[in-house]
């Protein structure tokens, strides 16, 4: 029978009718047509709709996105899979795009990896790491979007290869989301921002100063000095000794900061006293900030705690349809709470000891880096945000304690060797 007559029949006669002519099909036609039929076939007889498909595969037909939409359903799950494979070799990114809404997210993927084809917007982030080599240049935008959800070594190959770099603060984010404790990839990270023509203000470079070396230190502060102000200076200066703090301002024509000359066993013995006093409050700033990382930790734990219940909890209005998910926001709310009185407590010690002359520190700017991010109606508020975006947020608090714990420590060990 030819192929003509057939699919004019396939849409007049019977279902039963048209089965029975499959066998004595001499050809076939279009992919299109091929799906229009088994379509037609499918809503009441799987089997026959089956016996087409498998003819058509026998003579290497192959289906578009479109064509297999049509198919899937209409056919025994292991024939369609079988018409999927075997057409994938001739996808495109759109073809990729339409099944995304059809099938599985995990075949999609499987699919678009082995021909390098594209993935749906909505999915590409989260399979980078699958689908993109790390060896891959990458635009800032792009790793820095992905970053986040990225595991830290595949972050860190692919920072490697950036086309560009972004601003100053941003960069500071990426040293301690992926180098803390890495200083050859610091160092490695900083000296490439810093040859792409990234310069750092005084405050940025202090922080640099903790990552990295001293020689790429020294090396992004010189590319950056240019740009300085008194202020950029006064904040990199704890980083430096007296001799290069009077140099740099002599070379770039700044003041010297104040505050800047040397203690030593003759100075009066009052202010050894206070310089005493004073290493014994920043323990006390030093010690609150490690029970307000405590509290912050437990609270993180409580909230990854809620976020791994139902997607109907997380998605529904409110919580307390899962008892499971509302006790442990409770804890959430609770160690939150303990965190903001221990900052609370660090904050008024920052401003206290910003009033010393022993020390160089901008109190103001730490204490407004320590904000939280919840109000008191933890619980309430929670219901209507992601418990994600709580995550992030105890993430990003628990990092500016951090910040300022080391800030403490320096400035502590500065005065150690004072006395």
């Amino acid at each position: 029978m030819k192929w003509s007559e057939f699919y004019e029949k396939a849409d007049n006669c019977a279902v039963s009718t048209v089965v029975k002519m499959i066998p004595s099909l001499e050809e076939l036609g279009s992919p299109k047509e091929i799906a229009d039929v088994i379509l037609i076939i499918g809503f009441e007889d799987k089997k026959g709709a089956n016996s087409l498909l498998n003819k058509a595969l026998d003579k290497g037909i192959k289906f578009n996105s479109d064509e297999l939409s049509d198919i899937f359903g209409s056919c025994d799950r292991e024939n369609f899979d079988k018409a999927l494979y075997s057409s994938a070799d001739r996808f495109t990114d759109e073809d990729i795009e339409n099944l995304y809404y059809i099938i599985e997210e995990d075949v999609v993927v499987k699919i678009a990896k082995k021909y390098g084809l594209k993935l749906p917007e909505d999915i590409a982030s989260e399979y980078e790491e699958e689908m993109v080599p790390d060896t891959t240049p990458i635009s800032w935008e792009q790793f820095y979007n992905g970053m986040f959800e990225w595991n830290e070594e595949y972050s860190k190959r692919r920072s490697r290869v950036l086309t560009d770099y972004g601003n100053e603060e941003d960069i500071i984010t990426v040293l301690y989301q992926l180098f803390d404790g890495d200083i050859n990839g610091a160092d490695n990270f900083i000296k490439e921002a810093v040859n792409h023509g990234v310069t750092f203000s005084g405050n940025n470079l202090s922080e640099i100063s903790y990552f990295c070396s001293g020689s790429v230190f020294r090396y992004a502060l010189n590319k950056s000095s240019k740009r300085f102000t008194d202020k950029d200076l006064e904040d990199v200066s704890e980083e430096l000794n007296d001799d290069e703090v009077m140099k740099l301002a002599e070379k770039l024509h700044l003041n010297i900061p104040e505050g800047y000359e040397d203690y030593d066993e003759n100075d009066d013995i009052d202010e050894i006293n206070s310089i005493a006093e004073l290493q014994a409050v920043i323990l006390d700033a030093i010690e609150l900030a490690d029970e307000a990382l405590k509290a912050l930790n437990d609270a993180g734990d409580a909230v990854n705690e809620g976020n791994r219940t139902s997607l109907f909890d997380i998605l529904s209005k409110s919580f307390y349809s899962s008892a499971t998910k509302n006790l442990a926001l409770e804890e959430a709310d609770f160690q939150i709470q303990t965190a903001k009185d221990s900052i609370s407590q660090l904050n008024d010690i920052l401003r206290g000891i910003s009033k010393c002359r022993y020390i160089k520190m901008n109190s103001e700017k730490l204490a407004s880096l320590l904000d939280m991010y919840t109000n008191d109606s933890f619980i309430n508020m929670i219901t209507h945000m992601k418990i994600g975006k709580m995550g992030k947020n105890i993430n990003k608090t628990t990092k500016d304690v951090i910040n300022t714990r080391h800030k403490l420590e320096k400035i502590y060990k500065k005065l150690c060797k004072v006395v």
